[in-house]
């Protein structure tokens, strides 16, 4: 099969490949973000170069991204669900695009391609390639960074700091969870979720990034203890 040729090539040829479509991908966002005459517009035509981003990263290095340890059995645990409502809680009660209402759906209807290709770049490559050289910890933190990086120009709505420290706390949320889970599809489906619930209408009145940010800290002090714990995983409520 020519999945099983391609994984017969050196490992690191196969990165560099990876991180080229990455590069193409960003700078013909920033392009389409120039040219485009509405943030409804961007994303429309965004979505193809991400779908195509996606299926390369998993041709180029479906060995890799099907290399951890599934243990979804985690997700049950108490820690896990608690620090899950704080997460979800932000998008839906804090964060705000500050967009038209037509730009909003066409952001949570294009939510679905953003989190596989993001979470197969973030976490199923970077995250996974790095844990496995420098530790859990530094793995983590380097797929953040990376993570929070490539949205630097095209995250919309909210102040510049406020909206790059949210979207640090997203990436540290989500790495943690594939930490422990091994779940990349659990990643994708809550990265995808937390996307379209922010184009959801507010419910109590403006949006505050500030209470988003606060939120996401609590999720990311309860999923630190859920991921550290030794106790069992099913332990649940």
């Amino acid at each position: 099969m020519l999945l099983d040729r391609i994984e017969k090539i050196e490992l690191r040829w196969r990165l560099l490949f990876v991180i080229v479509v990455q590069l193409i991908y960003m700078v013909a966002s920033r392009i389409i973000e120039r040219e485009a005459d509405s943030f409804a517009e961007e994303e429309i035509l965004r979505t193809p170069w991400r779908i195509g981003a996606a299926i390369l990263f998993w041709i180029a290095m479906r060995d890799v991204l099907t290399r951890p340890v599934r243990r979804p059995e985690t997700l049950r645990s108490r820690p896990f669900l608690i620090g899950l409502a704080f997460m979800m809680a932000a998008p839906a009660l804090a964060f705000d695009h500050q967009l038209p209402a037509y730009d909003e759906f066409i952001l949570a209807v294009t939510a679905i391609p953003v989190g596989f290709a993001e979470e197969l770049f973030a976490r199923g490559i970077v995250q996974t390639l790095c844990v496995a050289r420098w530790g859990a910890w530094r793995g983590v933190a380097i797929s953040t960074g990376v993570f929070t990086a490539y949205h630097l120009g095209v995250a919309p709505g909210g102040e510049f700091i406020l909206n790059y420290v949210s979207i640090a706390l997203g990436g540290l949320l989500f790495g943690l969870i594939y930490l422990k889970s091994g779940s990349l599809l659990a990643v994708i489906i809550l990265h995808d979720l937390y996307d379209a619930l922010i184009s959801l209408p507010r419910v109590f009145g403006a949006a505050s990034e500030d209470l988003g940010i606060i939120l996401e800290a609590i999720a990311v002090l309860y999923l630190l203890i859920w991921t550290t714990s030794k106790k069992d995983p099913l332990a649940k409520f």
